[in-house]
Formats: C-alpha cells, structure tokens, sequence
C-alpha cells in the first residue's frame, strides 16, 4: 500500500521539484523535512494541507490516497498563485472598488496583482484565505526591506524582506513556528520581486 511519503515523492517528481525547492514552497528550513517525510522517517507529516497546496493536490487523497487528486478550481475573479501572470495588466477591471481605491491612495491600477494567500507562514499578519494586492512598480526593496510578493520556484509568496550586513537576502516569516531563510548572493537569482505588498482583505 502506498504510504503518504510515496504519494508526495511521486507527486513532487511529476511537478520537476527537487526536495529542496518543495521545502522552500512548504516554509521548511531545509530539504531533509522532506526527505524524511518521503522515506517514512517523520511519520505524521504537520504541514499536509501546505504539501498538498505545493504539489497541486487535494490533502485528502494526499492523506488516504483515495478520491480525487486534483483540487477544485479557485473561483474567484482575481488571479491566484497557481495561475500564469501574463495579461495582468488589466488584473483590475472586474473590482471597480479596489480600482478607486488604488487611484485614492495614489496607485496605478494597472501595475497591481492581485492573489490569495495560502498557508500560515504570514500569520498572523496574512491569514491563509487573505487576498493581497501587491504594486509591481516596486519590485526593488530598499535596505529597509518590507513586504514583498515574491516567485519562487513557481508559486506566489508573500514575505517579510530583510538585508543582513553581509549581504544576505533574510525572507521572514512572521509565524514564529517557520524559520527565517538566509540566501547568500549566489542563490538571490532564484528570487523574483513580483511587488510590495500595499493592501490586504479578508472576510469578517
């Protein structure tokens, strides 16, 4: 019988991840989580339903193996993390109240992108749910960092930037159960700045 271990190794080979970038997407601080959770080591893995977000599936079938695999469309106007970011330029078009809101607080509508925020790693500044509105005309932090939308290995991510004196780019999680992750300057590339974070919302 497959184990929960087997099903992620499976999933993340057919995804092209490596352990490491799927540890990066999940918030572990290195790619040994995921490999003792794939070779059965960690038996009860604690983050299920933010493996299942990374590799695209549905934390039941991740769990039991049964049902489908595949997770329900988002339905929501705006775009999400899982979506492409081309033609968002017009990302607006369909919130006229996010529009006026933008142009009072001096933003350009069309230089906004819109997503959802999944996981805890944020919380509990974002809440897994928020929708975020992130202002692409700022992609470059200054040294006094903030936050920031970023890509990385494909997936849409918020994070607290920060600059350490070396150098080191130090992406922070304000859940103080996630570890901070230094990159050196070699592996910055990896990062891209999408746009600071400028608005958020969820539901009361």
């Amino acid at each position: 019988m497959e184990t929960v271990g087997e099903r992620i190794r499976k999933r993340r080979k057919e995804l092209g991840l490596s352990q490491g970038e799927l540890a990066l997407r999940v918030g572990y601080a290195g790619q040994s989580s995921i490999g003792e959770i794939e070779t059965g080591t960690s038996q009860s893995p604690g983050r299920l339903v933010d493996i299942a977000r990374a590799l695209e599936v549905r934390p039941d079938w991740l769990h039991s193996g049964e049902g489908p695999v595949e997770p329900e469309p988002a339905q929501f106007a705006f775009k999400s993390a899982s979506q492409e970011l081309n033609n968002h330029d017009n990302l607006l078009q369909e919130s006229d109240l996010l529009a006026l809101w933008c142009r009072r607080h001096g933003f350009n509508p069309q230089q906004m992108l819109v997503v959802v925020v999944h996981g805890d790693a944020m919380h509990p500044t974002l809440h897994s749910g928020d929708m975020i509105m992130a202002d692409t005309s700022q992609r470059v932090p200054g040294p006094e960092g903030g936050l920031f939308l970023l890509r990385i290995a494909g997936e849409l991510v918020p994070k607290r930037i920060q600059r350490s004196a070396r150098g080191d780019l130090i992406l922070v999680h304000d859940n103080p159960s996630y570890r901070d992750e230094h990159l050196p300057p070699q592996d910055v590339a990896r990062v891209e700045f999408m746009g600071r974070i400028c608005w958020f919302g969820r539901r009361l």
